[in-house]
């Protein structure tokens, strides 16, 4: 994993102002070991958005899958106790497809499954996509 970019953290920024704009206003942390670039909660509708910006990195790499493996699994303690999950990444968006593809695989190495999954392209550099993990998954 390189140093953080000015893409990256560009990205990270537009994540923050989603997850702001979605309702996503209480910062938390996921798991000692585990940080990813977003991480917040929705005090009115028990939900966590939980999200990394990607700038250099490949939905093909294995150490970007292993990570995004242990999210999908973090994911479980939150599902189990009633919480929504949306879990994506911010990206390239001639790479959407594997970035939904990426997200979804990751989420069936943990067990889990997505419920809904949806992208967005922002702009000619930048776009979002994003699964949806319900608590009965």
């Amino acid at each position: 994993m390189s140093a953080p970019s000015e893409l990256h953290e560009r990205r990270v920024h537009l994540l923050c102002d989603l997850a702001d704009l979605s309702g996503y206003t209480l910062d938390m942390t996921a798991y000692t070991s585990l940080r990813p670039d977003v991480c917040r909660f929705h005090r009115r509708v028990r939900s966590i958005f939980i999200a990394d910006a990607k700038a250099t990195e490949s939905p093909a790499s294995g150490a970007t899958r292993r990570r995004l493996v242990r999210y999908a699994m973090a994911t479980r303690l939150w599902t189990d106790a009633g919480i929504h999950v949306a879990f994506g990444a911010c990206h390239d968006p001639d790479a959407r497809r594997e970035w939904c593809g990426a997200l979804v695989s990751c989420l069936a190495a943990a067990g889990r499954r997505a419920t809904r999954v949806t992208y967005a392209v922002l702009d000619d550099g930048t776009a979002v996509s994003m699964v949806t993990i319900d608590p009965r998954w």
